[in-house]
């Protein structure tokens, strides 16, 4: 070890958390660097032919799993181990035992300076969709945007000097700045900014140029989780008697139950569904202003709490959303007038199983399935900046 060290290459720290100082104090960077310490993920690929950097991105979780056993001076006295939890937020199941759901983590909000030089972009893994980053800075050899995950949500970012590979339109010219809520390249490569109230907002182009753009009056935001929700659900059972083997064990009876809910619950909180699992499709109906394409208004929708995967329409489009963030912009999917939303949600057989199977219940879990929200609607004004 003394003749290791001796070596110009060879560098000592004290201490783990002291190596990111030391790597930086020596011109070791990483190749993605967020303004602030978190538990943000990174991976990278570098695609010489295409001059172009691809970046896996994800914001990871904590999971703190009690062990077994009574604690004495930091010993652990009889069983050891960890019980079987299930890794999701507290919020999406109730303990009825001793194993309660334990992913706790924070939203990742911040500026991330990724290395790479030219057009930074972003790949929807769920749509497959790849849409190009409009508000960004760059010193040549880093592009700096931020970011935005929430916990366990991963994306995928790329930064390239080959735009049109990627089917997108580069227009020389970018927002490095705006106190906007957002900046966005629209069709044909415009640039446009987005506001969720009314006020005049100015905007930094990369050419060093200002604009200055008055957003007119916003409608406000919709708390959609107390008004009727319609829910037609399936509740699946085993068709025979629990422990039945062969074909005729797996046989499934899906009993149909319609409810119009006055507020989102979850189902162990609906007396028709208390022990229930299968599938539910929400629907509701909500007007907009009659003008409100023309008023270049759009929306995001916020969808709160789903236990446990679930797909999303407006006026009968299927809408990509990740399943972790249960957040999606359905700007170009709303239209003056009624709009319809639709959300099916598929539930494990855990709830079900916990009144059929003894080891199940001695689990202690109930999920808390379902869309419980709180399910928000926040419309956004968007204008164009600089037309292409």
């Amino acid at each position: 070890m003394n003749q290791l060290l001796e070596q110009q290459s060879v560098y000592k720290a004290a201490t783990e958390s002291d190596v990111p100082a030391l790597l930086q104090s020596i011109g070791i960077n990483p190749a993605v660097r967020p303004e602030r310490p978190s538990n943000l993920m990174s991976m990278r690929r570098h695609d010489q032919s295409r001059g172009t950097d691809y970046y896996f991105l994800y914001n990871q979780g904590n999971d703190q799993i009690p062990p077994r056993g009574t604690e004495m001076n930091g010993i652990y006295e009889g069983l050891t181990g960890t019980p079987n939890n299930i890794f999701e937020e507290p919020e999406a199941c109730r303990t009825t035992g001793l194993n309660p759901c334990t992913c706790i983590g924070e939203d990742f909000s911040s500026m991330v300076t990724f290395e790479g030089n030219g057009q930074p972009f972003v790949m929807d893994a769920w749509s497959g969709e790849i849409e190009p980053v409009a508000l960004y800075t760059t010193d040549g050899e880093h592009v700096t945007f931020r970011i935005d995950l929430a916990c366990n949500e991963s994306m995928l970012v790329g930064i390239t000097q080959n735009s049109g590979y990627f089917g997108l339109t580069n227009p020389g010219v970018y927002v490095t700045g705006t106190d906007a809520d957002d900046a966005v390249q629209v069709e044909g490569g415009s640039l446009a900014i987005k506001a969720s109230k009314a006020g005049t907002y100015t905007t930094r182009l990369s050419d060093g140029n200002t604009v200055s753009t008055t957003i007119e009056s916003v409608p406000a935001v919709i708390d959609l989780t107390n008004v009727t929700w319609h829910l037609s659900a399936e509740d699946w059972q085993p068709a025979n008697e629990y422990g039945t083997m062969g074909t005729e064990g797996a046989k499934t009876t899906k009993n149909p139950i319609e409810l119009d809910l006055i507020t989102l619950k979850p189902w162990p909180d609906i007396p028709e569904l208390a022990n229930a699992s299968g599938a539910g499709t929400y629907s509701v109906n909500i007007e907009l202003p009659a003008d409100w394409k023309e008023r270049n208004l759009g929306a995001y929708l916020h969808l709160g709490q789903v236990v446990d995967a679930f797909t999303l329409w407006i006026n009968g489009h299927e809408v990509a959303v990740d399943q972790v963030a249960a957040k999606a912009d359905i700007g170009e999917y709303l239209q003056g007038g009624i709009n319809e939303i639709v959300v099916r949600v598929s539930t494990t057989l855990n709830n079900r199983l916990a009144v059929l199977h003894e080891g199940v219940a001695s689990c202690g879990l109930i999920q808390e399935y379902g869309l419980t929200g709180p399910v928000i609607l926040s419309p956004y004004r968007q204008e164009i900046i600089l037309q292409e």
